[in-house]
């Protein structure tokens, strides 16, 4: 199950609009889109964010987690990118690197 972040963040040229919507809506309906990588909360709590391209999805582990998406790229050069500037952002809004904390205080639906 893909849960988005209220805050969700956008990696290289993808910004929110009609496109995004429908990779949103495509994903959360099981369905491939090619090309797009995103940036979620770690599934193992003992790191900080995981980096996946959607067609990881399509596995049946993946079907059965939770992913807690914080950020979209349309390549992975962008997605890690955008997770050094996610990392950056809760560093210096709290003074730590907890982000699981701080996107949860933030809002995760």
């Amino acid at each position: 199950m893909i849960v988005w972040s209220d805050k969700l963040r956008y990696g290289g040229r993808m910004s929110e609009g009609r496109i995004v919507k429908r990779i949103k809506k495509r994903l959360s309906l099981g369905k491939p889109v090619v090309g797009v990588y995103l940036v979620a909360l770690a599934s193992n709590r003992e790191n900080l964010i995981d980096i996946m391209d959607v067609k990881e999805l399509i596995f049946p582990y993946y079907k059965r987690q939770r992913i807690d998406v914080i950020g979209m790229a349309y390549s992975k050069d962008a997605a890690m990118e955008l997770t050094a500037d996610i990392v950056n952002t809760v560093f210096l809004e709290t003074g730590g690197f907890d982000v699981r904390a701080y996107y949860g205080e933030q809002g995760i639906k």
